[in-house]
Formats: C-alpha cells, structure tokens, sequence
C-alpha cells in the first residue's frame, strides 16, 4: 500500500435495532477523496462526489455521509441492516475498497427462571433453576432476595452462569430467585421465584 493512500475500517460495528450507527474508517487516503461510494452489500447506498451526494431510493431519509471523514451515518436501523458494508474510494492511483459488518444487538428480554421442582423436601432434593431469555451476547447473574448467588460446596453455577443448581436444600434455599441478564447496553430481570421447603 502506498503511503498515504490506506483505507482501514473497524472490522465490527454494533447496532441496535430502532437505533443509529456511525461507520467511521479508521484511516482515510490524504488528502481526503472527494469520490467515494458506500455499499451494503451489493447494493449502492451512496455515492459522494464533487458536486455532492447521490443517494439510492431504498436509504432515502435515512443515511448521510461526514465528506470530512467518509463516515457513513445510518438512521432507524433494522435487523435487515446487519451484513458487509464496503467503502469504494476513487484515488489517482485507481480505485481502494474496504469492507467492515455491522451486527445487530437486541437488548436483554424476555428473562424468565425455568425450575426442575418447586416444592423441595430439606436435605434430601436437588433443584435446578435455568435462565430463559431472549437477547445477543448475554451474561447473567443470580440473585436470592438482593444478594448475589455465588458456586459454593452446595451451589453451582453452569453453562456461564445461565443454571444454577442446588444440592441437599435447605430452608435458607427458599429465595426468592431472581436472574438478570444483561449485555452492554441492557438488563433485564425475571419474576422472582421462591422454593417450598419441607
């Protein structure tokens, strides 16, 4: 690559449906082109030059170009957004493309506590409590009552953290459990769920 003529865009951009994204490259050819066109796809979003900007019927109202960086704006994004994305730039020394994707996040919801068993009898039953939820990238953490639940000689925590299990109950196991799932821009809780004890 000749000096000054690099295109690099970020590998992976984040995007949440109903929001907006901003493709920045990370490095553009010097000085800055003034015809370029971005692609989703195989299909033409935009294309800058000169005189402006000419925009693709489908992205009307919807996108923008920074002609200062090339960053490609995109507003009231929809999970038929997520895919490749190429920047195609026009330099003396013939064309450059860079490519990156954009994946779409949904937020933490639907989190609900499947248990094998509600009613227990004390120290002789296991119970298993499973995480449901809907979301991308989840992490997920216990509670009982507003206290974390952490793995110890009776409590273990699986599938990252989305079981928990509990051997030989006790009356102190009664709950009530909560789970929350989160990701780095959502969380969500489920109904709490208390355990009977014999």
């Amino acid at each position: 690559v000749c000096f000054g003529q690099e295109l690099i865009l970020p590998e992976i951009i984040n995007g949440t449906v109903g929001g907006d994204v901003l493709i920045t490259p990370l490095k553009i050819p010097q000085p800055t082109p003034t015809n370029c066109k971005w692609s989703f796809k195989e299909t033409l979003i935009i294309t800058v030059h000169s005189g402006g900007s000419t925009i693709s019927d489908p992205y009307i109202g919807r996108v923008g170009v920074n002609t200062g960086n090339l960053a490609l704006g995109l507003r009231s994004l929809t999970e038929s957004d997520a895919g490749l994305y190429t920047l195609s730039i026009e330099t003396d020394k013939g064309n450059i493309t860079g490519q990156t994707t954009l994946q779409m996040l949904m937020p933490a919801f639907n989190v609900a506590i499947i248990p094998s068993n509600t009613e227990l009898v004390e120290f002789n039953s296991t119970v298993s409590l499973v995480c449901s939820a809907s979301g991308s990238f989840l992490s997920f953490v216990w509670l009982n009552g507003r206290s974390e639940v952490t793995a110890e000689e009776r409590v273990q925590l699986t599938h990252s953290n989305r079981n928990l299990s509990i051997t030989s109950v006790i009356r102190g196991d009664t709950g009530p459990y909560q789970c929350e799932a989160s990701n780095s821009f959502s969380n969500a809780k489920s109904p709490p769920l208390s355990l009977t004890i014999y």
